[in-house]
């Protein structure tokens, strides 16, 4: 197997012999194109930053991301100012949460949070959601 950082290349063996039990390509190779697959994911995490653009409070508005809103196990920032109560009517699954600032109040749908919670500021945050963590949580 050969990773290039502009590509993704995997060769197969020059032969099935040479695999211990002489899997067929696919049985063997299989697991291999998994693991680097998780392996890129991993390394291209998405993060959406709030920046309450939008014309309302809630997370389902493109606006108040800067244009997209967030998917499904991405992790969120919270850092400007604008629109510090806010409303999850939009995700079930949170990949890690950021605070960079204070006085924020996120209330809304219930969630699953996979991964940390970061709070890089002095002061108080409100997280009134039920949440179920999972995995390792780090806080």
């Amino acid at each position: 197997m050969r990773i290039s950082s502009s590509s993704l290349s995997i060769l197969p063996a020059s032969s099935a012999s040479n695999v211990r039990g002489a899997l067929p390509k696919r049985r063997w190779m299989l697991p291999w194109v998994v693991l680097v697959g998780l392996a890129c994911a991993a390394q291209n995490a998405l993060v959406a930053t709030w920046t309450g653009g939008g014309g309302d409070n809630n997370w389902s508005t493109a606006a108040n991301w800067g244009g997209t809103a967030p998917t499904n196990g991405e992790a969120l920032t919270f850092g400007t100012a604008a629109r510090q109560t806010n409303t999850n009517d939009w995700l079930s699954l949170v990949g890690g949460l950021t605070f960079n600032s204070a006085g924020w109040n996120l209330s809304g749908n219930p969630v699953t949070l996979i991964n940390t919670i970061t709070h890089n500021v002095a002061g108080t945050n409100t997280w009134a959601m039920n949440t179920t963590l999972t995995g390792t949580v780090n806080v």
